[in-house]
């Protein structure tokens, strides 16, 4: 604390303001995979109820990993510069073109207008990993109680995010 005390105001809150735009992206990623557990659980729940057999199948749940890029990569957002896809039944947006693939690049960049509609930088992205997602399955046998718990705990998850 000491440290910070004696730094220049300035520093300090750019430091801060990198700090928060690094934390927000894994926080929503993370939010995203709880709600998508969430649901697969309460479709699964559902469909026990229909067909007990499933039951033996085990919980269907996301798995996340990350993978760090070696260079970080700028993507714009934009509605013209994205299009939806749809990868093992999930719904993703994916960029039509990266604006930036290397920092030097991105530290040079001075419009901060998008290389490929014009698109402002406030709907650019700077993307430092990727997410990759499976479905596991947890346990062999879950009863409807077991789910109801697992649905419980998914929701109280969430709200401690």
């Amino acid at each position: 604390m000491t440290f910070v005390v004696t730094r220049p105001l300035h520093v300090v809150c750019n430091e801060a303001e990198q700090l928060v735009r690094k934390l927000i992206l894994p926080i929503v990623e993370t939010t995203r995979l709880i709600e998508q557990n969430l649901q697969l659980a309460k479709k699964h729940s559902k469909d026990i109820s229909k067909n007990p057999e499933l039951a033996r199948k085990g919980l269907p749940q996301k798995d996340a990993k990350s993978e760090h890029l070696k260079y970080s990569t700028t993507i714009c957002t934009n509605k013209k510069c994205c299009r939806t896809v749809i990868v093992n039944n999930e719904t993703k947006i994916e960029p039509l073109s990266k604006c930036h693939e290397l920092t030097k690049q991105i530290l040079s960049c001075l419009v901060g207008i998008c290389s490929k509609y014009g698109c402002l930088w406030n709907d650019h992205q700077h993307i430092t990993y990727d997410v990759k997602t499976d479905i596991r399955y947890l346990n062999e046998t879950l009863s409807a109680a077991d789910i109801t718990k697992r649905i419980n705990n998914l929701k109280e998850e969430k709200k401690r995010k």
